[in-house]
């Protein structure tokens, strides 16, 4: 026999049902208990049809069966992953930007045998972008600079660790020497004055002191060449050309090397004109023009204690306006406009006697001047 002789034949099945059939209809109602004799006869019929059907359709599918279904796993609550901000050490300056702690008032007052004031004039050329400081103390004539930068900022030529540079009459001269990791220089007094100064802050920085350059401005203008700037000085005043400066009379020295090697400050003279002096000379009439690409703007304190008046200039984030004048022995100081842009700062010096003309010159050349730096 076959795995399949279980199963019933079509004939089978249909005369099958013709007795059920028959059955059903000789059946009468004869009380409860034949009816239930009744039904269980046609249920144990129809379940032995069932499991034959069963039977067939097991042997049709041979051996296949589900695939497993996977249990599901329980879930677990993920462990948080803490993950530390990247650490970056903040900019530090020298002496964190505390002149104090390099060289106090009394500190110079002992070595010159005078009080002298912290002096805030609208100089140009801050180290701060290199990790450096720059202090100056000043009263009447005496105007003392004192500047420290790391010593990777400095031209190798200057990295000697006693140096002066020759004092020339009646011109400041620069000394300098190392401290640890710090290059130090000093501007304007007299020689011994300059080395017993620079010992001062030498013991206080000979240790060495951390030093973390802050990152580029925001902004910061490509440094300008002395063409660009005479450009731009020609199309301001309407002059077909802005002529140079001949003589010698320009920034020079070894703080100024270390700045200009660093990208920090630049000077440029342009001639637009010629005026008569006090004396009826006939002289140049000229304007100087000093760029700060990346300084640190001055605040509104430190321009008035350099006798600078706010004003408002196109472009400008501050900016003041310092007069000029005569002095007493009949020489002209220029009127200066300090402006700045936030992340960067030109000067102008106008040297014309009226200070109304020299305000509203310089500061129409400030403001050509930043529209065409920030353009870049």
């Amino acid at each position: 026999m076959g795995m399949n002789d279980d199963e019933l034949t079509p004939r089978e099945l249909d005369d099958m049902r013709d007795r059920l059939r028959s059955a059903s209809h000789r059946i009468r109602p004869a009380g409860s208990h034949r009816t239930a004799f009744i039904a269980t006869s046609i249920a144990v019929v129809l379940v032995a049809a069932l499991a034959v059907s069963v039977l067939t359709l097991t042997s049709l599918l041979g051996n296949v069966r589900p695939a497993p279904v996977a249990s599901p796993t329980p879930s677990s609550t993920p462990t948080p992953i803490h993950t530390s901000p990247p650490t970056s050490t903040p900019p530090t300056v020298v002496a964190d930007g505390d002149c104090d702690a390099m060289l106090s008032e009394s500190d110079l007052a002992a070595i010159v045998g005078d009080v002298i004031p912290r002096w805030y004039d609208l100089e140009i050329g801050d180290p701060v972008p290199v990790g450096g400081l720059s202090c100056g103390w000043g009263r009447d004539w005496r105007e003392i600079t004192l500047v420290a930068v790391p010593l990777g900022a400095v031209p190798t030529h200057l990295r000697a660790p006693n140096a002066a540079e020759p004092c020339e009459p009646q011109t400041d001269c620069t000394a300098h020497t190392i401290a640890g990791n710090v290059w130090i220089a000093v501007d304007g007094p007299e020689p011994d004055e300059q080395r017993r100064i620079l010992d001062v802050v030498n013991e206080r920085l000979a240790p060495g002191v951390p030093v973390v350059p802050p990152p580029p401005a925001p902004q910061r203008w490509t440094m300008p060449t002395c063409g660009n700037i005479r450009a731009v000085i020609a199309d301001t005043f309407g002059v077909p050309e802005a002529g140079e400066y001949i003589g010698d009379n320009h920034p020079r020295g070894a703080i100024w090397d270390v700045e200009t090697a660093n990208g920090l400050v630049s000077w440029c003279y342009g001639q637009i004109g010629e005026r008569t002096d006090t004396w009826g000379n006939l002289v140049a009439e000229a304007v100087e023009v000093w760029t700060s690409p990346g300084a640190t703007p001055l605040s509104d304190e430190e321009l008035a204690r350099a006798g600078g008046t706010i004003i408002d200039l196109p472009g400008a984030q501050i900016a003041a306006f310092v007069p000029g004048g005569r002095q007493t022995s009949g020489a002209l100081t220029a009127s200066r406009i300090y402006a700045s842009t936030g992340s960067n700062t030109v000067i102008v010096d106008s040297w014309l006697d009226d200070l109304d003309q020299a305000r509203d010159q310089a500061s129409a050349l400030a403001e050509r001047l930043i529209a065409v730096l920030d353009a870049g």
